[in-house]
């Protein structure tokens, strides 16, 4: 483990669901270089790679020494970690903390009360989507073409030769588990006591730079005077398809 004096000195989770708009937003804190570097740390396919990555202890040798070394090395200067939790990933996460002795007596039967244990200072923010039809679309769509983001475009992945295929039922497929998920992260905070700051993605992505802003003011991050927020490196995805299927879905729902 590392030393103790090491470790982050407050903590962050970007609370989402896939296809939310947390990629984008967690960028917008990574790039304020007051924030930590945010990433989904704590998926069980995700982490070894991440590991690798940043040369960390193995999850898969030691958790704990994993966690540790997250705190330690993949926070920024002011001492500040964050990490992105896909609610599909909490149970898992949960499990590997119960495997802590360290745990042992921080109330292990209760999510909130070992996070709050394996994290300084740590507060939840929550990204959500209103229009959770086009959310099922984009995962659907990205599932197809193996392309998720922009950036993956720019590093020479490319989706042309794909041929897209409207599917109703994978579509309402993922709109029921986003609606399911979102509803598990709401019953999370509300029977633990806490008020996220909320994220919403059609807001965000017409107010950007303000609400990175305010995303680090409720961190408590000291924001320098004169500030201003680094614009994304990301791209808009959607297109007509995006829209055909939306038109599609409406019409068959509505006909069911």
């Amino acid at each position: 483990m590392n030393d103790e004096s090491k470790q982050a000195k407050l903590s962050y989770l970007v609370c989402a669901t896939h296809r939310s708009g947390s990629n984008l937003f967690c960028q917008a804190l990574w790039l304020s270089e007051l924030a930590g570097f945010p990433q989904e740390c704590f998926s069980p396919t995700r982490s070894p790679i991440i590991a690798d990555e940043h040369g960390l202890m193995s999850p898969d040798d030691s958790f704990a020494g994993y966690l540790s070394d997250l705190l330690a090395k993949r926070k920024t200067e002011n001492g500040v970690f964050g990490a992105k939790m896909m609610w599909k990933h909490m149970d898992w996460f949960a499990e590997q903390l119960r495997k802590d002795p360290a745990n042992a007596g921080v109330g292990a039967d209760t999510v909130a009360a070992m996070l709050d244990h394996a994290f300084p200072n740590l507060k939840y923010l929550w990204v959500r989507r209103r229009d959770k039809v086009r959310q099922a679309i984009s995962l659907c769509k990205a599932k197809q073409t193996k392309v998720y983001n922009s950036m993956q475009e720019d590093s020479g992945r490319t989706a042309d030769d794909v041929e897209l295929v409207y599917d109703f039922h994978s579509i309402d497929k993922e709109l029921k588990r986003f609606e399911k998920e979102e509803a598990a992260w709401q019953k999370y905070f509300s029977e633990n006591g806490i008020s996220p700051f909320v994220i919403e993605y059609e807001n965000f992505v017409k107010s950007y730079s303000e609400t990175a802003i305010e995303a680090l003011h409720f961190l408590g991050v000291e924001v320098p005077e004169g500030y201003e927020q680094p614009q994304s490196h990301y791209r808009k995805q959607a297109d007509s398809v995006n829209n055909e299927w939306y038109a599609r879905y409406q019409s068959d729902a509505s006909n069911r």
